[in-house]
């Protein structure tokens, strides 16, 4: 998979953080950590930092 190019990335309905950390090639721990969230905070539309 190619990784994005995009230093972030919108949730889309139905994500779990899992998920967008394969998406985005990182850990769902890197993710929460650089966005300062927990994952109950990972709804639709929220953007992400990687």
């Amino acid at each position: 998979m190619k990784k994005n190019l995009n230093p972030f990335y919108i949730v889309k309905e139905n994500e779990n953080i899992e998920h967008i950390a394969k998406t985005c090639q990182t850990s769902a721990i890197s993710l929460l950590i650089k966005n300062q969230i927990l994952p109950k905070d990972v709804k639709k539309g929220k953007v992400l930092f990687y």
